[in-house]
């Protein structure tokens, strides 16, 4: 019977062990990072995303520098002192990437320099978030829906205006000569005087935009979303703490050894039984 049940809490500190390590790495690197790539330059200079690529997040957004200090300081990685470059109360930057290291949220963006243009990694609390195509999205995503039509007035006009978000009141540019056949409508938009709007996303390599699907070729369609100041950026995306990762790293090992331990000395309780002989003996002998 004892040789039963120590058979089982063997198996079941088997089963842990194999559980710990498999799970708890596999925890630990949970987050997602999108397919677009920073470019191969950028990667070689940045040994910091390329270790730690995989807690490392697509952001893709705007920001202008808004300091307490009238400045910050664009450095090699995050958990580096030195500096590659400094940026100005007002300078527009576009940040590529994000991550969080230590309690600090990070962005990695590009500084053009005299002779090269290099990759950095500037605090985002120090910045903030233009008004974009993504936060049109966020204070309107009741009102989206999936577009139904056949984008008619484009296959006309054979030209569409591209705008930030419906209701700026900026053009963007015109893109001429329009294939319907190779685009979609990601999805749509009504405004108040009843023109339709579709969202068209990384159009011909040409970024995000939108489109007045109604009146496609109109560039005096007056302003009905004007551009609202610079926002203090909040992550809608779960991040991991890279400078925490460490403890997450000797989980496992903890477990197998603190497993292992137990079922040493579970096994050596159950399968110890004095020599009853040996016993016997040393009471005669006493006697």
């Amino acid at each position: 019977m004892k040789r039963m049940i120590a058979f089982k809490i063997s198996l079941s500190m088997a089963c842990i062990i194999f559980l710990f390590v498999c799970i708890a790495p596999t925890v630990a690197t949970a987050d997602i990072v999108l397919d677009n790539d920073f470019s191969e330059e950028n990667q070689d200079e940045s040994d910091f995303f390329l270790k730690h690529r995989e807690h490392i997040l697509y952001l893709g957004r705007s920001f202008v520098v808004n300091s307490d200090t009238g400045f910050v300081t664009v450095r090699d990685a995050p958990d580096l002192e030195t500096s590659i470059a400094l940026l100005e109360n007002g300078d527009i930057l576009f940040v590529d990437y994000s991550c969080l290291y230590d309690g600090e949220f990070w962005g990695l963006t590009s500084v053009t320099g005299s002779a090269l243009q290099k990759a950095g990694w500037v605090k985002l609390s120090e910045l903030l978030v233009l008004y974009d195509y993504v936060a049109f999205e966020e204070d309107h995503i009741d009102a989206l829906y999936q577009y139904k039509g056949n984008m008619e007035k484009i296959k006309e006009a054979e030209a569409m205006i591209a705008w930030s978000w419906p209701g700026s009141g900026i053009p963007m540019w015109t893109i001429e000569n329009v294939g319907t056949s190779g685009i979609s409508v990601a999805y749509a938009f009504m405004d108040d005087e009843g023109r339709e709007w579709g969202f068209f996303r990384s159009f011909y390599g040409g970024g995000n935009i939108w489109v007045c699907i109604s009146d496609p070729l109109n560039p005096d369609i007056p302003v009905f979303n004007p551009t609202p100041d610079p926002a203090v950026w909040i992550s809608d995306t779960e991040h991991t703490d890279i400078n925490k990762q460490g403890m997450f790293s000797i989980l496992p090992v903890i477990a197998v050894v603190s497993a292992l331990a137990i079922s040493s000395v579970l096994l050596i309780v159950l399968l110890w039984k004095p020599n009853k002989e040996n016993v016997k003996t040393e009471e005669s002998k006493n006697d």
